[in-house]
């Protein structure tokens, strides 16, 4: 048996960025910052978080940057170029905060 699956609580760090792709589905990128303390001094881990479809179309009308943001997912790997590269896939998302809004 396997499992891969993350639970993170931070702040989204940049507005999310929507995307059509394949079969009219919908591909939304974004980025979440999750602090701590790491021996007694702040430390904060930058997660990229991607969702599609129902998930995506939700992030991008009840997300923007700052939004502290509670989500549940698979981690995923990409290489490129020599490099792996880390990924969130957004299976679910609850908005801790409301939307802000622009002044």
């Amino acid at each position: 048996m396997s499992l891969n699956k993350i639970h993170i609580i931070g702040n989204v760090g940049r507005d999310p960025e929507s995307k059509p792709v394949a079969n009219g589905n919908t591909l939304v990128n974004f980025s979440v910052a999750v602090s701590s303390k790491k021996q007694g001094n702040p430390h904060t881990q930058w997660f990229n978080c991607k969702a599609f479809n129902n998930t995506a179309l939700y992030i991008s009308n009840h997300v923007q940057s700052g939004t502290k943001v509670f989500i549940e997912g698979a981690m995923e790997s990409n290489e490129y170029e020599g490099k792996t590269y880390w990924n969130i896939m957004c299976f679910k998302i609850l908005v801790l905060d409301g939307k802000k809004e622009t002044p």
